[in-house]
Protein backbone atom coordinates (compact mmCIF):
# COMPACT_ATOMS: atom_id res chain seq x y z
CA UNK A 1 0.00 0.00 0.00
CA UNK A 2 1.67 3.25 -0.77
CA UNK A 3 0.59 6.45 0.81
CA UNK A 4 2.23 10.08 -0.15
CA UNK A 5 0.06 12.01 1.42
CA UNK A 6 -1.73 12.03 5.11
CA UNK A 7 -3.22 15.26 6.06
CA UNK A 8 -2.42 16.91 9.63
CA UNK A 9 -5.63 16.28 11.36
CA UNK A 10 -5.05 12.64 10.38
CA UNK A 11 -1.18 12.51 10.91
CA UNK A 12 -1.79 14.19 14.44
CA UNK A 13 -4.33 11.51 15.53
CA UNK A 14 -2.18 8.69 14.67
CA UNK A 15 0.85 10.60 16.43
CA UNK A 16 -1.06 10.82 19.63
CA UNK A 17 -2.47 6.41 18.93
CA UNK A 18 1.36 5.77 18.37
CA UNK A 19 2.62 7.42 21.36
CA UNK A 20 0.11 6.06 23.49
CA UNK A 21 0.90 2.52 22.46
CA UNK A 22 4.51 3.61 22.79
CA UNK A 23 3.73 3.92 26.61
CA UNK A 24 1.68 1.10 26.98
CA UNK A 25 3.54 -1.83 25.28
CA UNK A 26 6.95 -0.13 25.95
CA UNK A 27 7.79 -0.71 22.23
CA UNK A 28 9.85 1.40 20.88
CA UNK A 29 8.64 0.88 16.88
CA UNK A 30 5.59 3.00 17.75
CA UNK A 31 7.76 5.71 19.07
CA UNK A 32 9.58 5.68 15.48
CA UNK A 33 5.93 5.38 13.56
CA UNK A 34 5.05 8.39 15.55
CA UNK A 35 7.97 10.79 14.45
CA UNK A 36 7.37 9.39 11.07
CA UNK A 37 4.43 11.09 10.84
CA UNK A 38 4.74 14.51 13.22
CA UNK A 39 7.34 15.08 10.81
CA UNK A 40 5.48 14.39 7.84
CA UNK A 41 8.31 12.22 6.11
CA UNK A 42 5.81 11.24 3.52
CA UNK A 43 8.63 8.91 1.57
CA UNK A 44 8.50 6.86 4.99
CA UNK A 45 4.75 6.37 5.51
CA UNK A 46 5.15 2.86 3.96
CA UNK A 47 6.79 1.99 7.06
CA UNK A 48 4.06 2.77 9.35
CA UNK A 49 1.14 1.19 7.04
CA UNK A 50 3.03 -1.55 6.01
CA UNK A 51 0.78 -5.05 6.40
CA UNK A 52 -2.32 -2.96 5.56
CA UNK A 53 -3.88 -4.25 2.95
CA UNK A 54 -5.31 -2.39 0.07
CA UNK A 55 -9.75 -1.46 -0.02
CA UNK A 56 -11.49 -4.35 -1.26
CA UNK A 57 -14.31 -1.86 -3.27
CA UNK A 58 -17.84 -2.29 -2.20
CA UNK A 59 -18.46 -4.02 -5.52
CA UNK A 60 -16.49 -6.79 -5.22
CA UNK A 61 -17.79 -7.04 -1.65
CA UNK A 62 -21.73 -6.89 -2.75
CA UNK A 63 -20.68 -9.64 -5.84
CA UNK A 64 -19.34 -11.81 -3.47
CA UNK A 65 -22.33 -12.05 -0.92
CA UNK A 66 -24.42 -12.07 -3.94
CA UNK A 67 -22.68 -15.35 -5.08
CA UNK A 68 -23.22 -17.01 -1.92
CA UNK A 69 -26.58 -16.08 -1.13
CA UNK A 70 -27.54 -17.57 -4.71
CA UNK A 71 -25.51 -20.59 -3.53
CA UNK A 72 -27.45 -20.70 -0.69
CA UNK A 73 -30.95 -21.11 -2.71
CA UNK A 74 -29.34 -23.23 -4.96
CA UNK A 75 -28.36 -25.93 -2.17
CA UNK A 76 -32.19 -25.50 -0.33
CA UNK A 77 -33.70 -26.02 -3.81
CA UNK A 78 -31.27 -29.17 -4.15
CA UNK A 79 -31.77 -30.45 -0.70
CA UNK A 80 -35.77 -30.37 -1.58
CA UNK A 81 -34.92 -32.63 -4.35
CA UNK A 82 -35.47 -36.54 -4.16
CA UNK A 83 -32.79 -38.49 -5.06
CA UNK A 84 -34.18 -39.61 -8.52
CA UNK A 85 -34.59 -36.38 -9.26
CA UNK A 86 -31.22 -35.36 -8.48
CA UNK A 87 -29.70 -38.47 -10.81
CA UNK A 88 -31.25 -36.92 -13.49
CA UNK A 89 -29.42 -33.30 -12.77
CA UNK A 90 -25.79 -32.78 -13.39
CA UNK A 91 -24.90 -30.92 -10.05
CA UNK A 92 -21.59 -30.62 -10.58
CA UNK A 93 -22.06 -27.80 -12.96
CA UNK A 94 -23.43 -25.61 -10.16
CA UNK A 95 -21.39 -26.81 -7.32
CA UNK A 96 -19.72 -24.16 -5.33
CA UNK A 97 -15.80 -24.99 -4.98
CA UNK A 98 -14.68 -21.75 -3.41
CA UNK A 99 -12.54 -18.35 -5.17
CA UNK A 100 -9.65 -18.28 -6.50
CA UNK A 101 -6.72 -17.31 -3.87
CA UNK A 102 -4.66 -16.65 -6.69
CA UNK A 103 -6.37 -14.54 -9.17
CA UNK A 104 -9.76 -13.58 -7.48
CA UNK A 105 -8.00 -12.45 -3.73
CA UNK A 106 -10.63 -9.80 -3.06
CA UNK A 107 -13.25 -12.41 -3.39
CA UNK A 108 -11.43 -15.36 -1.36
CA UNK A 109 -10.27 -12.70 1.10
CA UNK A 110 -13.90 -11.34 1.86
CA UNK A 111 -15.23 -14.79 1.41
CA UNK A 112 -13.11 -16.22 4.50
CA UNK A 113 -13.73 -13.19 6.32
CA UNK A 114 -17.04 -13.77 5.77
CA UNK A 115 -17.20 -17.20 6.89
CA UNK A 116 -14.23 -17.49 9.39
CA UNK A 117 -14.45 -14.19 11.28
CA UNK A 118 -18.19 -13.17 11.08
CA UNK A 119 -19.75 -16.76 11.11
CA UNK A 120 -22.29 -15.93 8.21
CA UNK A 121 -23.04 -18.36 5.68
CA UNK A 122 -22.22 -21.28 7.85
CA UNK A 123 -23.09 -23.83 5.19
CA UNK A 124 -19.51 -22.95 3.65
CA UNK A 125 -17.56 -23.56 7.22
CA UNK A 126 -15.95 -26.51 6.26
CA UNK A 127 -15.07 -25.60 2.26
CA UNK A 128 -14.00 -25.81 -0.23
CA UNK A 129 -12.33 -22.08 0.10
CA UNK A 130 -9.94 -22.31 -2.63
CA UNK A 131 -11.03 -23.26 -5.91
CA UNK A 132 -7.78 -23.17 -7.38
CA UNK A 133 -9.03 -22.36 -10.75
CA UNK A 134 -9.22 -18.57 -12.84
CA UNK A 135 -12.85 -19.64 -13.87
CA UNK A 136 -14.20 -20.01 -10.88
CA UNK A 137 -15.58 -16.80 -10.62
CA UNK A 138 -16.20 -16.42 -14.59
CA UNK A 139 -18.85 -19.23 -13.47
CA UNK A 140 -20.49 -17.94 -10.68
CA UNK A 141 -21.11 -15.15 -12.75
CA UNK A 142 -22.83 -16.54 -15.47
CA UNK A 143 -24.67 -18.64 -12.15
CA UNK A 144 -25.70 -15.49 -11.47
CA UNK A 145 -26.97 -13.94 -14.14
CA UNK A 146 -28.78 -17.13 -14.98
CA UNK A 147 -30.97 -17.37 -11.96
CA UNK A 148 -31.78 -13.73 -11.75
CA UNK A 149 -32.76 -14.21 -15.58
CA UNK A 150 -35.15 -17.43 -14.45
CA UNK A 151 -36.79 -15.54 -11.67
CA UNK A 152 -34.41 -14.45 -8.94
CA UNK A 153 -34.74 -14.96 -4.83
CA UNK A 154 -38.18 -14.47 -5.20
CA UNK A 155 -39.69 -17.30 -7.65
CA UNK A 156 -36.85 -19.59 -8.04
CA UNK A 157 -38.13 -23.68 -8.49
CA UNK A 158 -37.18 -26.82 -8.68
CA UNK A 159 -37.95 -26.75 -12.71
CA UNK A 160 -35.50 -23.15 -12.92
CA UNK A 161 -33.04 -25.48 -10.89
CA UNK A 162 -33.10 -27.73 -14.17
CA UNK A 163 -33.25 -25.31 -16.63
CA UNK A 164 -30.27 -23.10 -15.19
CA UNK A 165 -27.57 -25.92 -15.34
CA UNK A 166 -28.91 -26.87 -18.76
CA UNK A 167 -27.86 -23.31 -19.85
CA UNK A 168 -24.86 -23.56 -18.20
Amino acid sequence: MKIETINTVQRQILVNQFRILAKLENDQSYETKAKILENGYSGRYWEVFKGLSEEVPASICQETEEILNIFRVLRNRIAELSDQEKAGLNLRKISFDGFDANHSENHYDYFIFMVEELGLWEEFKNGPFNSHSITSIDKYRRIVALFKKLGGYQSFSKSDLASLIDQL
